[in-house]
């Protein structure tokens, strides 16, 4: 008895053992020199030395001694998945180095002074889920085989220069959640393909020169939240496949030239809280089916050819807060 619970914890113990190790060992493992080499190349490329911070970057470094403490840089199982260098002063262009990180998951550069055009080399990235190049100085336009990125979830371009229009290839992107193109340049009419987006939850195309009517097949996008195209040359009318976007919390469309009336359909959106439709040509009365939408606490219409006559059943609306008419 007492050797079968000396052998049950002699071998329990020898796995612990080995399990420790091999966890120790994938935690510790040497990146491979193509990774050390982008990271090299992004140091000196985005001028490194004025960063806010460069904790325990070490251009001599070997691959062996790059780890989490590098900042801004996450290692696991011997690569490098994750680089989050936001509002770290980066300025310049970023490296086309950066497309030799092939086991990168998430990169986030946002809140910095990079400009040039968008990065060829994060094209080959075919793992990344995440890309946030949000708030820089990116020119040029967005490059149609960005949808080589199959895995991205989030794409976040907005607050940058980007012009052009917006490639239709966009609708090949079918993990997409989350699509931010807000305050850019971009211009010509909102693909269609756009509507292939079934994941998509968040799309903010506002403050930019797009033209033309919103598509029809927007209306595919069942798990939208947030809908954000104001700020456009937007015309046409409101399309009522719109109002099949029954999780949808948040619409606008201010700051347009869209006619036409709202389509009474609206009160499908349930879950709706803000609606902005001001400085629109919007005609018509405000439908009473808005009465059903128990969640709106924003509804924002003026600068319109509306009639300004709120009907019973959405002045009876409890959860409203704020109204322009």
């Amino acid at each position: 008895m007492t050797k079968l619970f000396f052998s049950k914890f002699f071998f329990l113990g020898l796995f612990s053992l080995v399990f420790l190790t091999s966890l120790s060992f994938s935690s510790t493992a040497q990146v491979s020199q193509s990774d050390l080499k982008a990271l090299i190349a992004l140091y000196k490329s985005t001028n490194g030395s004025n960063w806010k911070d460069k904790s325990n970057w070490n251009l001599k470094a070997k691959a062996s001694e790059v780890n989490n403490n590098w900042f801004g840089i996450t290692v696991s199982g011997g690569r490098i998945t994750a680089i989050d260098l936001s509002a770290n002063n980066l300025s310049g262009k970023i490296p086309s180095e950066i497309g030799n990180l092939d086991s990168l998951i998430s990169l986030e550069l946002n809140y910095n002074q990079l400009n040039n055009e968008f990065p060829k080399g994060i094209l080959k990235l075919s793992k990344l889920t995440l890309l946030d190049l949000s708030y820089n100085k990116f020119t040029g336009h967005v490059p149609s085989n960005i949808s080589d990125l199959k895995a991205l979830k989030e794409l976040n371009l907005s607050f940058n220069l980007f012009n052009g229009n917006i490639p239709t290839e966009i609708g090949n992107l079918a993990a997409l959640q989350t699509l931010n193109f807000f305050s850019n340049n971009l211009s010509g009419i909102i693909p269609a393909e756009i509507g292939n987006l079934l994941a998509l939850k968040y799309l903010y195309l506002d403050k930019n020169q797009l033209s033309g009517n919103i598509p029809h097949e927007i209306g595919n996008l069942k798990e939208l939240k947030h809908l954000y195209i104001s700020e456009n040359h937007i015309i046409g009318n409101i399309p009522v496949e719109i109002c099949n976007l029954t999780n949808l919390e948040r619409l606008y469309l201010a700051n347009n030239q869209l006619s036409g009336s709202i389509p009474a359909e609206i009160g499908n959106l349930h879950k709706l809280e803000r609606l902005y439709l001001s400085y629109n040509e919007l005609s018509g009365n405000i439908p009473a089916e808005m009465g059903k939408l128990k969640q709106l606490n924003r509804l924002h219409m003026c600068n319109n050819k509306i009639n300004n006559t709120l009907p019973a059943e959405v002045a009876e609306l409890k959860s409203l807060k704020l109204v322009s008419l």
